[in-house]
């Protein structure tokens, strides 16, 4: 790594081709909100499941390590709500149409 210049309180440094990977293969790592954070929160009378916050745990997981997609999404709604994610959508679009 290299200082390259300083303008105020703000600083610029150079990397080379192979510290950039490594810094960025770092970061891939290190995520800055942990998934424990990302919870299903209660709207009006209904208050979601088990299943669902399992659903999105096991999705950020996956997300984290780099193998989350569609398909790992729509496979995880069948084995854990018993629903295809087509089902799911159209329950929450009737959800929030219902909320007006």
């Amino acid at each position: 790594m290299k200082f390259a210049k300083a303008e105020a309180d703000t600083f610029v440094f150079q990397l080379g081709e192979r510290e950039k990977d490594v810094l960025l293969e770092i970061l891939k790592l290190y995520p800055l909100i942990p998934p424990s954070h990302h919870s299903i929160s209660r709207f009006g009378e209904e208050a979601a499941t088990k299943e669902h916050q399992k659903l999105l745990d096991e999705y950020f997981r996956a997300e984290i390590s780099g193998k989350g997609s569609k398909a790992m999404f729509e496979r995880l709604c069948l084995e854990l709500l018993g629903k295809e994610l087509q089902q799911l959508e159209d329950e929450f679009v009737t959800y929030i149409l219902d909320l007006r």
